[in-house]
């Protein structure tokens, strides 16, 4: 797979405090959101206990809910539960990866009226990138994995999901840099059995191969880069032997 590496469109303004001296070489890594960040169905392994294999040397912290929370619920216990993990001697990182059904479903009706629409949910994203800097951290949106689930709209939830991925994709300049494992055709085929936990009739939350997979073929090379200086956006333009991706398999 071929990847292209741009800058990100657009510094966040400066926070309300930032920290003087030297710039830190440690980093210090935070995952923040619902069940999919939590690791419910993955046996013990979740991105974050994946991470840490692959990078001794940083702190990386999971910060996940077991149960659904939306948006409006990370952005609530910021102050109280992400806050206190900045460390001025450490460029601190939050990645803002939400799982399907919280970052959609739960703003479409009947589960929730707030924000029926993937402008909606863009909106609270960009709220919670707007606060996280406030406070002095970096933040970075990853966008959200396919999904299926008896429960959701076969027809309305999965263009919402493309329609919020879309808007997220030409529209992150509240955050620092974006990552798209979304485009991966991994997780776009009829046999998702080895990625997510639920096979081919419900695909929410992901296996242990599956946070393998995202950590080591996206996020890991993604925090790579942001290390040695660069601010990527890690988006797939070409599937498997070069050639063009279909459009149809686009998330």
């Amino acid at each position: 797979m071929t990847y292209v590496y741009r800058q990100a469109q657009h510094r966040p303004a400066r926070p309300r405090w930032v920290p003087s001296g030297p710039t830190p070489t440690a980093w210090k890594w935070i995952f923040h959101g619902a069940s999919l960040t939590a690791g419910n169905q993955g046996g013990g392994t979740t991105i974050t206990t994946v991470l840490s294999t692959l990078r001794p040397s940083d702190t990386i912290v999971n910060q996940g809910h077991s149960s659904g929370v939306q948006t409006s619920d990370l952005v609530a216990e910021f102050a109280s539960v992400i806050a206190p993990l900045y460390d001025p001697g450490k460029n601190n990182v939050i990645f803002f990866w939400d799982g399907a059904l919280n970052t959609i479903d739960f703003n479409t009706p009947p589960f929730g009226a707030q924000n029926a629409s993937a402008a909606g949910a863009l909106s609270e994203a960009n709220g919670y990138a707007d606060l996280a800097h406030s406070y002095g951290f970096k933040v970075h949106a990853v966008t959200v994995l396919p999904a299926i689930d008896g429960e959701l709209d076969p027809i309305t939830f999965p263009a919402m999901l493309r329609d919020y991925n879309d808007l997220l994709r030409a529209n992150y300049s509240h955050f620092d840099g974006l990552v798209n494992p979304a485009t991966d055709p991994k997780f776009n085929t009829n046999d998702t059995s080895i990625y997510f936990d639920d096979g081919t009739t419900a695909r929410v939350h992901l296996t242990a191969a599956g946070y393998t997979y995202v950590a080591t073929t996206w996020l890991n090379p993604y925090m790579t880069l942001l290390a040695a200086g660069t601010v990527p956006t890690l988006l797939p333009v070409f599937g498997s032997g070069g050639a063009a991706r279909s459009t149809l398999l686009r998330l």
